[in-house]
């Protein structure tokens, strides 16, 4: 069967939802592999943060916390300049990812292009923990050229942010928002291909609607193994 387009917020959004039902379990032995995300501006937020990542064995500078709003949806630029941006930073400053320049030439139908690939990502997982929004408001705002081949009902760039982080390896390719987008890991089989050199960061969440809940994953999980 050939890879579909879809829309890329409800691909991302299922991949998200998919790495949520298994969470603590894809973590489970390969803390090193997860960075985990929580709001520095609510301590319960780093409290869960630094009490999954003790005990998934997930090394303290991959716990990462960002200044971000507290209610439960954000902005497009809010996400951009306080979550999206900061965290790709903070992989790269500490080698977890790399990142290496690549062109794809200009032919008679389509412009050139040139932007900066996921090459190597020592982590796979994102844990995003109690505190950080859920959702990105839509733009009215946003303005991209490639819009204007969308249906209309279509044209929206409001988001799940977890979906969102899970396309943060493509962020360097400045993908449109309200465009449909090629879904890399479609009829992928393999799980080792679901990885950021292929475009995918797994994410999945921690949050209920109080921290205590939140913790019940991360006890159940580590009582189940």
């Amino acid at each position: 069967m050939t890879m579909r387009m879809v829309r890329m917020k409800i691909f991302w959004s299922c991949c998200a939802a998919t790495a949520g039902l298994c969470s603590t379990s894809l973590a489970a032995g390969q803390g090193d592999e997860v960075v985990v995300i929580y709001n520095s501006q609510l301590p319960e937020s780093k409290d869960l943060a630094i009490y999954y990542a003790q005990r998934r064995e997930v090394p303290t500078n991959q716990v990462l916390g960002f200044d971000l709003p507290t209610a439960e949806a954000i902005t497009r630029a809010e996400f951009r300049d306080r979550l999206q941006k900061p965290l790709l930073k903070a992989l790269e400053r500490q080698k977890l990812i790399r990142t290496q320049p690549e062109i794809i030439p200009a032919t008679r139908d389509r412009t050139g292009d040139a932007f900066q690939k996921v090459i190597d990502s020592k982590i796979r997982y994102a844990t995003v923990c109690y505190g950080v929004p859920v959702k990105i408001l839509n733009d009215p705002n946003l303005s991209e050229a490639s819009a204007e081949k969308v249906r209309v009902e279509l044209r929206r760039n409001d988001a799940a942010l977890d979906s969102e982080l899970a396309a943060l390896p493509l962020l360097l390719r400045n993908l449109p928002l309200t465009s449909p987008a090629r879904n890399p890991v479609y009829g992928v089989t393999n799980a080792a291909l679901i990885h950021p050199t292929n475009g995918v960061l797994v994410v999945a969440r921690l949050d209920g609607p109080s921290v205590e809940i939140a913790r019940g994953p991360v006890r159940i999980s580590i009582c189940a193994d």
